[in-house]
């Protein structure tokens, strides 16, 4: 089979949408939708529903069904055409949020990176959680962290990492004690980061947002380098260790039950790849570090504590 036809179908279950599978594949529509003809002759099989004009389509039952097989042959076309690099080092690519990726995966990489046993290739990327679905989903990653447990086909997701949350701002003479209630947190001065699902529902629970906040990012760094009087945040503990040399801030623990910052360890959920066992190493490698870092959370309490 044409290599060509599988990387269209592709493009075409990603997007559902034939100008926007063009634009990624950069060719015409016109290709698009002869490709995809002479696909589902030789299969002969229907794999999308159209509309008229083909402006909205969606995989059949067919194509639901083809769509692993599709990736599969083009994880299996890659790693032909790089069979002589693969068969000497272990690879994995990995997706995770902005703060996992730097504040808890971090030291992760750095063993993988200095790891005397085994010669890693190792792909990290920066994602969104919705986006580490679908990569792991489409197999463009192979392991992704994210801060929900979402429900999407082909993955499976695991809880790996659990993070309390505290308020993080200047000295403020208003917060006279280590603990807080949230009353006295003025919500119009809060840079919002939304920490996953059990967080903004935590959030909604105890807190009546403003329609909108008068900030709201999605860069860590960046919530640190706002931060000025009068200001507040939540953040993971986690985080805070590893800025506490770099920015000057006082944390609070709240008066009521504290929100926690989830991480979940999310795979696809197919077993048929030539390089599941480089991930499944990887996977154990990461449990032993969590496990690592779910010891360390002494050094946390300590240093909230000072």
């Amino acid at each position: 089979m044409n290599y060509d036809l599988i990387e269209t179908f592709l493009a075409l279950a990603k997007t559902l949408n034939i100008t926007k599978a063009a634009n990624q594949l950069f060719m015409s529509q016109s290709t698009i939708s002869y490709r995809l003809k002479v696909l589902e002759t030789e299969l002969k099989v229907a794999l999308f529903d159209r509309d008229k004009g083909y402006k909205h389509i969606e995989l059949t039952k067919h194509g639901e069904k083809f769509l692993k097989i599709a990736q599969e042959y083009e994880r299996v076309s890659d790693e032909i055409s790089n069979f002589a690099n693969l068969s000497m080092f272990k690879t994995v690519v990995v997706g995770a949020v902005d703060s996992v990726n730097n504040f808890v995966l971090n030291n992760l990489y750095k063993q993988l990176l200095n790891d005397i046993d085994d010669d890693w290739r190792v792909g990290i990327r920066t994602l969104h959680t919705r986006e580490i679905y679908d990569s792991v989903s489409f197999r463009t990653i192979d392991v992704g962290f994210a801060l929900s447990n979402l429900q999407v086909p082909y993955t499976e997701a695991v809880k790996v990492y659990e993070d309390s949350l505290f308020v993080v701002s200047k000295h403020n003479a208003n917060f006279q004690a280590n603990k807080i209630a949230p009353s006295r947190l003025d919500l119009t001065n809060q840079i919002y980061f939304n920490w996953g699902e059990e967080y903004s529902k935590w959030h909604s629970t105890y807190f009546r947002q403003p329609d909108s906040p008068k900030f709201k990012v999605d860069s860590t760094l960046l919530a640190f380098q706002l931060l000025s009087e009068g200001y507040w945040f939540f953040a993971p503990a986690s985080v805070c260790l590893n800025m506490k040399n770099l920015f000057d801030f006082c944390l609070y623990e709240l008066s009521i039950e504290s929100p926690v910052r989830s991480v979940y360890m999310v795979s696809n959920t197919s077993r048929i790849s030539s390089t599941n066992s480089d991930i499944a190493i990887f996977k154990e490698k990461t449990y032993d570090y969590m496990y690592e870092l779910e010891k360390q959370k002494t050094d946390l309490k300590n240093f909230i504590m000072n």
